[in-house]
């Protein structure tokens, strides 16, 4: 039975009875937690590591048709590429309805325990990938329990301290972390997509897996020390914004299940402990320069 560790959350999905093993996206391997057994699977025990949230989730692969209706529930969100139900049981069901072949994954409500369901001996079911793009949307929900985010932006680690870049699309955040990732010291965590976490009485910046280049990521987490907002349009420099103004970038870049309202409060009261304990500042910077100096030293 194989594992993910991610933001100090586990997720493991068992195989069930399917005689094969599914895809592996690249990106997932170095956030792998050592195999289990099938005999072990009764020992995994959740709990949780400072936050109010259950760290460990298991899925198990139920290979059979999902049925077309949702278990008579209610629509919480409809999208393009995906949708999120709330069953009569309270558990969540998620949904990828372009997928092929169709299927599901219904989960408890305390993201404990949880089922995928599809068509997985079909020649598409074979290869695979369980989670396919639903993975962020669990992981967003789940983090969602405990106030914690996963935020548009990319992010690293210098000398062991966090420093996430957000911005809109084509501010410049995968060039930046890229031109980053030479400097001694550096680990990138994530070139599109990081998570913040409250544990133990301090914000982490965790790597995550939801990237196409397997070397622009990492599982590594690292306490959070500064937030940059990027804007290509000013000179170079770093300025400092207050509370309020970082706050107010951040609930724009961050993934906010909006359509849950008691998450939104935790998250809400969540940032306003950011801002208490995070300096934010506006970069803009020009290529080539040495932009590390500004973020290490904002003026």
């Amino acid at each position: 039975m194989r594992g993910f560790r991610i933001a100090e959350l586990n997720l493991y999905i068992d195989n069930g009875e399917l005689p094969t093993r599914y895809s592996l996206p690249a990106c997932y391997r170095d956030f792998m937690l050592p195999e289990l057994a099938e005999t072990d699977r009764l020992g995994i025990v959740t709990g949780s590591r400072g936050s109010k949230i259950v760290d460990t989730l298991l899925l198990k692969v139920v290979n059979r048709i999902p049925p077309v209706e949702h278990g008579q529930g209610n629509p919480l969100f409809y999208g393009a590429n995906w949708e999120l139900w709330l069953d009569t049981h309270g558990r969540y069901i998620f949904v990828a309805p372009q997928e092929a072949p169709a299927y599901r994954i219904v989960i408890d409500a305390d993201f404990s325990y949880g089922e995928i369901i599809g068509d997985f001996s079909s020649p598409a079911g074979a290869a695979l990938f369980p989670l396919q793009n639903l993975g962020i949307r669990i992981f967003i929900n789940w983090l969602a329990n405990g106030g914690d985010v996963v935020v548009h932006a990319s992010g690293a680690s210098i000398h062991g301290k966090g420093y996430f870049f957000a911005g809109e699309s084509g501010a410049g955040k995968s060039t930046l972390i890229s031109a980053l990732a030479e400097q001694p010291g550096m680990v990138v965590l994530g070139e599109d997509q990081v998570i913040i976490r409250y544990i133990h009485g301090q914000f982490w910046l965790f790597g995550t897996p939801w990237h196409t280049n397997p070397s622009l990521c990492s599982p590594l987490g690292v306490p959070l020390h500064k937030g940059f907002f990027l804007d290509r349009n000013k000179e170079a420099r770093a300025a400092a914004l207050s509370p309020l103004e970082g706050v107010s970038c951040l609930f724009q870049t961050a993934f906010i299940p909006f359509y849950r309202p008691a998450a939104v409060e935790r998250i809400l009261d969540r940032f306003s402990l950011l801002a208490d304990q995070t300096p934010f500042y506006s970069l803009s910077y020009v290529l080539g320069t040495d932009v590390l100096d500004l973020i290490l030293n904002p003026r």
